[in-house]
């Protein structure tokens, strides 16, 4: 991480990601508290770069919510996963997708 903050900054949105991709490595050792704890600086970080509304942010949400899902906190996951879909509703044209 200090090479990463070094190179573009504190509070860059590459340091939000890659401490959103450190969790996911946690979370798959089933060290689901240090899982949680980097996906929420990292969202932190995103959500101060692009808002509270951008793909980046609905990224790391979905991925708190698997981290609580994988915890067995499954009402936890759901709130994260329904705030990860209203983010990507934000800024996606539903109207235009085709399904099916």
């Amino acid at each position: 991480m200090q090479i990463i903050q070094e190179h573009f900054g504190k509070g860059h949105a590459k340091e939000g990601i890659y401490l959103s991709n450190m969790g996911d490595v946690f979370r798959k050792q089933k060290q689901f508290e240090k899982a949680y704890l980097l996906q929420k600086h990292a969202l932190g970080i995103l959500q101060a770069v692009y808002g509270q509304r951008h793909p980046e942010g609905a990224d790391v949400l979905f991925a708190l919510g698997k981290t609580r899902a994988d915890s067995g906190k499954y009402g936890a996951a759901q709130k994260l996963f329904r705030k990860a879909l209203v983010c990507l509703c934000d800024v996606i044209d539903t109207k235009k997708m085709i399904i099916g």
